[in-house]
């Protein structure tokens, strides 16, 4: 599937692009959407999969507060063109449309909106699946140049509006709209810009602040310290904890007799023997731990 074609202009059709393709609307008539907010919606509706281009304008048009577009101006423009099967979806769409219209300002605002457009096209029919409504979002994020207009055709008309068509069946009142519309996890800004700024103060406390700081986590906060304080776990080191630096804080009365200080041999034998023998020798630094300790833990 060409991508761009997701998005291609028909000629003498209800939609056409505008201010260097900013901006889409009716011709001769109301803007339909700015291109930034329409690359939201399409991110929103990308992970359930995307309905036709000239569906998803066809509901963006009929929840505008201000539109003054009708189906019934679009019938008598194609006049002979739509066959008697034409019309009859022609009619369905007409009458979907009309319940968004009228559905409360409420839901068609801010990111009601948003949740509105989920509902509706859930699972829709001519719906393109995720991975290819992932790069068709993409695309149109990084407004990748479209392709050529092409002409009017009733298989664009019918793939529009059969969509549109079919959600009579599921949505057959606007009450019916605003249940499932209340199905949908709701998506509060305010409340995730709050969980991003309680990550960031967490990140600068230390893992025991954070435990103590939390009702539920508080008992197990204020028990690790005495677990610690319970533990020895010794460390196994060939070295010694100090190395020798030289001086008097080097002379010690334990180590082996390579280190024995050479005033030590000035002495006569039997005082050097009752020296060592009393622990009384010095030597030049104190004795390195084995190499190989039996530790337990």
């Amino acid at each position: 599937m060409i991508y761009e074609r997701y998005f291609q202009h028909t000629k003498n059709y209800f939609w056409q692009w505008e201010d260097a393709e900013q901006v889409l609307a009716i011709p001769n008539g109301s803007t339909i959407a700015y291109r930034a907010w329409v690359t939201e919606l399409l991110t929103h509706l990308a992970p359930q999969g995307l309905p036709s281009f000239g569906s998803l304008l066809l509901a963006i048009i009929a929840t505008n507060p201000d539109s003054i577009f009708h189906l019934e101006d679009l019938k008598q423009h194609f006049g002979e063109k739509l066959e008697p099967n034409l019309h009859q979806q022609f009619s369905h769409s007409d009458t979907f449309l009309q319940l968004l219209k009228f559905l409360p300002l409420e839901y068609k605002q801010g990111n009601n909106r948003f949740l509105l457009f989920q509902a509706i096209f859930e699972n829709c029919h001519n719906s393109m699946s995720a991975v290819k409504s992932k790069n068709c979002a993409s695309l149109f994020k990084n407004q990748v140049k479209k392709a050529e207009s092409i002409d009017f055709s009733k298989a664009i008309f019918q793939k529009d509006f059969s969509t549109i068509a079919s959600l009579i069946k599921t949505f057959p009142t606007v009450k019916s709209i605003i249940d499932k519309m209340m199905a949908l996890p709701k998506f509060d800004e305010n409340e995730l810009i709050l969980e991003e700024s309680d990550v960031k103060e967490a990140k600068t406390k230390d893992f025991l602040t954070q435990l103590t700081e939390r009702e539920k986590t508080f008992h197990i906060g204020a028990l690790i310290p005495r677990i610690w304080g319970g533990l020895n776990i010794p460390v196994h080191s060939a070295l010694p904890s100090q190395q020798p630096l030289g001086g008097i804080s080097d002379l010690t009365n334990k180590g082996d007799f390579d280190r024995l200080l050479l005033s030590e041999f000035a002495n006569d034998d039997l005082i050097f023997l009752s020296r060592l023998a009393n622990n009384e020798a010095l030597f030049i630094q104190r004795e390195i731990p084995p190499v190989n300790q039996n530790l337990q833990r």
